[in-house]
């Protein structure tokens, strides 16, 4: 049987992206899986969309399309060490997880896309999908397995 992922009713938007990152840098457990190599990717996808931001108002299109480039191939590595890491831990819901992961990265195009078919001043609302896309991920997603992987992080 194959697991499917039903978008959630409510999610983490209402944390709002200049909320997030206050929370971020002081390792909130909200934010924190006690894995440090997911947790870093965490960081990084973070990073990687601040720079996505830097490029509002830039005349060229080719840095902001790099930057978005950047950022979903971190993501889509991002997602394919989480599963792995949790098939070593046995994680009893990993089949909706991967199915989870499987409609992120389907939204994720989608967002993409959107941006290469537009212009730059669709960039704002592209890049408030993709902080909603992250903070989502990372509180409603990752939050679920985080008791199962944190002993891993003890062993280290």
């Amino acid at each position: 049987m194959t697991a499917t992922y039903t978008e959630p009713a409510h999610s983490a938007r209402f944390l709002g992206r200049d909320n997030v990152w206050p929370y971020f840098t002081l390792r909130s457990p909200v934010f924190n899986t006690g894995v440090e190599a997911i947790d870093n990717q965490h960081r990084m996808l973070i990073g990687r969309l601040e720079t996505i931001e830097q490029t509002v108002g830039f005349p060229s299109r080719a840095f902001a399309c790099q930057s978005l480039d950047n950022f979903a191939n971190l993501a889509i590595k991002h997602l394919r060490d989480e599963r792995l890491l949790l098939e070593q831990v046995n994680y009893p819901e990993l089949e909706e997880l991967q199915s989870e992961h499987e409609w992120r990265l389907i939204e994720l195009e989608r967002i993409c896309e959107e941006f290469r078919r537009g212009d730059t001043e669709h960039l704002p609302d592209v890049i408030e999908a993709l902080w909603q896309w992250t903070i989502e991920h990372i509180v409603e997603s990752d939050s679920r397995y985080t008791p199962f992987v944190s002993p891993l992080a003890a062993c280290a």
